[in-house]
């Protein structure tokens, strides 16, 4: 006796015997005695492809049925509606010049946008993401808990690459990942890496990227009417050639976790002013094993600690911290 295996659209993607327990799949797989967690069957997945996809198709389930905009997949999933976790974006190698918005927090929470990224571990242009559009950032992000993996992702004059947009009307960037990106202004005027604003998107994670060639923030906050960024952790990035790496000079990272990061004081084109400035924060953990270059100190090596802030275990260019051991102190002016 055969049943079926559906998934949350109602489609069929195998079968399983009653009597032998064996499933089988697609492709004459089959798997015996036993039951499997099929993982990829929570998710409706859409394909974009900017070389051979079409928006007209309908984007799911495979190459085949891809579309050519990332915005048009971001349309498709509010569209389904109610997508809770429930929606993956693949997006072929290529440039994608869109100003790309996600679904609303009410829609589509917890979903995810990913590179398929022929060079796992850095974009560097293989998937790439710019606004055609001055003033807007080339994402959006509206709702909580969305992982953002393996693009190159670009700013234009004054604005950010990424707005964690939360507002008063129940958006909420809140929890969202954003791991193994290249972020990057190329020395364009004001351009910014991660902006959040309103509540601070609290929970988020910024995972092994870089931040390259900013003329304004890496990091930032710049306007916070509910909340301060708060329970961020930025881990095992590297930061170099921006005029500010981590700036929460006016909004404050509150309670934050910043690790294993590498911070390069003098780069290719321009020597950064704010390295680490959590001036309005308070009870953050600086450490262990950051790099941090130049001056271990407010003045011309730009760390600012926040109030009651811990620094602890990094590794310091500067030679008056190495013979006292690795970072026993909070800098000081």
């Amino acid at each position: 006796m055969a049943g079926l295996l559906m998934d949350f659209a109602g489609n069929k993607f195998g079968e399983v015997n009653r009597n032998t327990d064996e499933y089988s799949f697609p492709g004459n797989v089959r798997v015996p005695n036993g039951v499997i967690i099929l993982a990829n069957q929570l998710f409706n997945e859409y394909f974009v492809d900017g070389a051979n996809g079409n928006d007209a198709n309908s984007g799911l389930n495979d190459w085949g049925n891809a579309v050519a905009t990332i915005q048009q997949a971001m349309d498709l999933i509010t569209a389904r509606g109610a997508e809770r976790g429930r929606s993956r974006v693949y997006v072929a190698p290529g440039g994608y010049a869109e100003a790309v918005t996600t679904p609303t927090n009410a829609i589509a929470p917890f979903c995810q946008l990913i590179a398929a990224n022929p060079t796992p571990g850095g974009s560097f242009g293989a998937t790439w993401i710019q606004s055609p559009t001055a003033l807007a950032p080339a994402l959006t992000i509206l709702a909580r808990g969305w992982r953002v993996s393996g693009f190159e992702i670009a700013a234009v004059a004054n604005t950010p690459a990424i707005l964690l947009a939360s507002d008063a009307g129940g958006n909420n960037a809140g929890g969202t990942q954003i791991d193994t990106c290249l972020i990057t202004g190329w020395g364009t005027a004001g351009s910014i890496g991660i902006n959040a604003i309103y509540n601070g998107s609290p929970y988020t994670k910024i995972y092994n990227c870089t931040f390259d060639g900013l003329l304004g923030d890496a990091i930032t906050c710049t306007e916070s009417g509910f909340d301060n960024p708060r329970w961020w952790e930025i881990a095992h990035n590297q930061f170099r050639d921006n005029l500010n790496h981590i700036d929460f000079v006016a909004q404050g990272l509150d309670e934050g976790w910043i690790h294993d990061n590498n911070f390069m004081q003098i780069g290719a084109n321009r020597t950064a002013v704010l390295q680490i400035a959590l001036t309005a924060g308070v009870n953050n953990h600086v450490g262990p094993n950051n790099f941090l270059s130049g001056d271990y100190d407010e003045g011309t090596g730009g760390y600012y600690a926040g109030t009651n802030d811990f620094w602890r275990g990094n590794q310091h260019e500067d030679t008056n911290i190495l013979t006292s051991g690795t970072g026993e102190i909070n800098p000081a002016a």
